[in-house]
């Protein structure tokens, strides 16, 4: 973005941000906005952002549209302000008002926004408030034939120096949707190889804690119990595994509006007794190290961070065929991969892993 007469531009990646001459030593103010600070792919991507961002240079904070959650308090512990606003439902335009009067009582100079929600209302607040730079984050190819939206982010395109995509299939099908190419830059998720790792030394531990007997075959995924991760479907695959190898057990990492079906679907095929519902978790990367098999049933995608996780872990990957995965998973060499929606490929997936990963 170019500079103002009388001001200097500050290097932000592939943007720059203005600041008036009489602060030239003050730090760039940046604002993230996001819906809700729940546990998420794209909310923890967040974390690790704002953790990392040069302090010296940007003072940071983040808005949460809608509610708080686990991620607020992490957030804080690092220093970082955060604002819940409590957007009451999808036409709360109140928010709007509420979210400009914050950026400018903020004096921001670049707001950051993440996903749909926020990438609408948070650019339109922005635009009012006069913020002098703006960043989208575009994290999914969900919405490819969302007239609507297409229409309010094409717009909203005109007024923003930086679209982000996370994977080059997000990429993609931004441009199918009408984003100009110009402004689509390509940031691929991060994972801290770190934290996630094999863990030996926590695998008997975990498996004590999670009552599993030594010798089972672990299968694990780790999600949002939402319809288009497809748990329905790894749910459908098991009887046929366990036909073949009964001792095996499925671990479900996550919480969501889909769990009650799920745990009622589990009861229906019989295999309550080899599902295990863990809900929201402290210690994925203890879990992460007891299993033999990830799997990630996906009906589509961005980028996953918990194929990433999985794979630092030295895990055996199964995933399905869609954009984001099959840019991390190459079949048969990285990992498998199989069609959306087919439990009776992922239960093949599962037995020809297991068969050459033994527990």
């Amino acid at each position: 973005m170019t500079g103002l007469s009388g001001q200097k531009d500050h290097s932000l990646g592939d943007v720059t941000v203005r600041q008036d001459d009489d602060r030239p030593k003050e730090k760039i103010r940046v604002m993230q906005v996001i819906a809700t600070l729940e546990v998420g792919g794209a909310e923890g991507q967040l974390y690790e952002l704002v953790k990392e961002l040069n302090k010296e240079k940007y003072a940071v904070s983040v808005c949460g549209l809608t509610r708080g959650g686990p991620l607020k308090e992490k957030i804080e512990e690092l220093g970082i302000p955060v604002y819940i606003l409590g957007k009451r439902n999808k036409l709360d335009f109140t928010i709007l008002f509420r979210l400009a009067s914050l950026l400018k009582r903020k004096k921001i100079d670049l707001v950051h926004t993440w996903m749909f929600t926020a990438n609408m209302w948070g650019r339109l607040a922005a635009i009012l408030a006069h913020v002098p730079c703006l960043v989208a984050s575009e994290r999914t190819v969900a919405f490819e034939k969302d007239a609507c939206r297409n229409v309010i982010d094409k717009i909203l395109a005109g007024f923003t120096d930086l679209i982000i995509a996370n994977s080059e299939g997000v990429r993609r099908s931004c441009l199918k949707r009408g984003l100009p190419s110009e402004k689509l830059s390509v940031i691929t998720n991060s994972c801290h190889l770190e934290i996630f790792g094999v863990r030996e030394d926590c695998i008997k531990k975990t498996k004590t804690k999670l009552g599993i007997k030594d010798g089972s075959l672990l299968v694990g995924s780790i999600g949002v119990l939402r319809p288009e991760k497809g748990h329905r479907f790894l749910v459908h695959s098991i009887p046929a595994v366990l036909n073949i190898f009964p001792e095996a057990i499925f671990i479900l990492v996550g919480d969501g509006p889909q769990r009650k079906e799920l745990e009622e679907l589990s009861v229906k095929l019989g295999i309550s007794q080899k599902v295990k519902f863990l809900g929201q978790r402290r210690d994925v990367p203890d879990i992460l190290s007891c299993l033999n098999v990830f799997v990630l049933p996906s009906l589509y995608e961005g980028l996953p961070n918990a194929v990433l996780e999985a794979m630092a872990c030295g895990l055996p990957v199964i995933g399905t065929d869609v954009e984001g995965t099959n840019e991390v998973v190459v079949d048969g060499e990285t990992g498998i991969l199989v069609p959306p929606k087919d439990p009776a490929r992922l239960a093949g997936a599962i037995l020809a892993r297991r068969s050459r990963n033994q527990p």
